[in-house]
């Protein structure tokens, strides 16, 4: 029942100056029109009167069902900020998605999200400890391990319960108690997150076209990329090759396979293919990332790849100081041939374990139908990366050099790729 109240006019004068003192409370006395006293003015009776109404005695509250929770965001939207974040952080992968079929970037974008997200919990954490030129970062502590544990965690409940939404077939579901199906914030968290829906969407979707309760997406690739990347949290540098392969196959060849799905292809040939590719690539990337990540205390180079103890320090001064000369003449960096021989053995162990992968990717190619073909573009960057470090004697300083000055010729030849099909 709402109450409204009315009030009973007396005479003109009365009703103005009440009025006005309403309106004001600031006003002074002498407003009082003439002849009339303040104390002679009487306020007006209030009469309360009820109005019956269809609607409940109490306030409408925002409704908090599951399915007006999703209606509250726009797909469109959360597509948008997932290409956002691609396009920020994984620039190839940026490129590669927009020459992805149409129908598939939905997908293709929110996966990569998803990957940069839980990638960067690691970096963030490790931007955060280190210090300019310092590379004997301190371990990190008891309570910023658990703050990354937590962070990993929190994805992983979330995919949990996106593919239990799929399960229950139910948008998306509450929890089972009354006091917190009345409150927005009670429902999982995960559905406050662009790149969630967006997953979320892309199995959606894939229901409706299809008749059917299979998501688009295998859930035991998702969850390998989190369990990859929490094994990773706590590790500075891997052990043998084994181990690399093992990681590029749950990082980077995960990614592949549920490329493959965003545009239907799931068969055995199309996955052995991007095992292959998948390894390459995450082998590549490792190389590729070797002066970031000693800058952060780690070393991607696994401690079997080449003799001794590789020179960390070292090769930081060199890198430094031919950074430095490009900008202002300087002296001649430091040379030692028994630390560079020691160098150049684990990049090119590395590098020739990568190309072994790429180049069978590149020989089973035909195996994938035409419309797959563009989910493997991510591979002819980290091929001519490969090139370049073997034509500089895998000087790894000066091939990133010259890698980041040929921009316009890897997108040429992810274009030319792209038209061709054949990388």
């Amino acid at each position: 029942m709402w109450r409204r109240a009315v009030p009973i006019q007396t005479n003109n004068n009365t009703s103005r100056i009440v009025q006005s003192c309403c309106r004001c409370r600031r006003r002074r006395r002498d407003d009082t029109p003439v002849g009339v006293s303040w104390k002679d003015v009487k306020v007006p009776s209030i009469r309360i009167r009820y109005f019956s109404s269809s609607s409940s005695s109490t306030p409408p509250q925002q409704s908090s069902s599951p399915q007006s929770i999703m209606e509250r965001y726009n797909a469109q939207e959360d597509h948008a900020h997932c290409v956002q974040v691609v396009q920020q952080r994984d620039r190839e992968g940026y490129v590669c998605g927009l020459l992805m079929p149409s129908h598939a970037r939905q997908a293709y974008f929110a996966i990569r999200a998803f990957n940069v997200e839980i990638a960067s919990i690691k970096d963030v954490a490790a931007s955060r400890s280190s210090t300019s030129g310092n590379t004997n970062n301190p371990p990190p502590s008891e309570g910023s391990s658990l703050a990354l544990q937590m962070r990993i965690q929190w994805w992983r409940d979330a995919l949990e319960e996106l593919y239990a939404v799929h399960e229950d077939s139910e948008i998306p579901r509450t929890t089972t108690t009354t006091k917190s199906s009345l409150n927005p914030l009670a429902l999982p968290s995960c559905w406050h997150n662009p790149i969630i829906r967006s997953l979320y969407y892309a199995n959606t979707n894939h229901h409706h076209n299809h008749n059917h309760h299979t998501p688009l997406l295998t859930r035991r690739f998702l969850e390998r990329l989190v369990e990859a990347r929490q094994h990773d949290l706590t590790i500075d540098q891997l052990a043998t090759m084994d181990d690399a392969l093992l990681y590029a196959e749950d990082t980077t060849s995960s990614l592949l396979y549920l490329s493959l799905e965003c545009v239907g292809l799931q068969n055995e040939q199309a996955d052995q293919v991007a095992s292959h590719a998948g390894r390459g690539i995450g082998l590549t990337m490792a190389l590729r990332s070797t002066i970031p990540r000693l800058w952060k205390g780690e070393l991607t180079i696994p401690a079997d790849a080449y003799p001794g103890v590789f020179p960390t320090t070292y090769l930081l001064q060199r890198h430094a100081a031919a950074t430095a000369s490009l900008e202002s003449p300087s002296p001649s960096p430091p040379y030692d041939p028994d630390k560079e021989d020691i160098i150049r053995q684990g990049f090119e162990h590395v590098a020739s374990l990568a190309s072994v992968h790429l180049q069978k990717a590149r020989e089973d190619q035909h195996q994938i139908p035409s419309s797959g073909r563009s989910c493997l573009l991510p591979v002819v960057p980290n091929l001519q990366f490969l090139e370049q470090l073997q034509h500089y004697q895998y000087d790894i300083g000066t091939t990133q050099q010259a890698y980041d000055q040929s921009k316009f010729r890897t997108l040429a030849l992810i274009g030319r790729a792209w038209m061709t099909g054949v990388f």
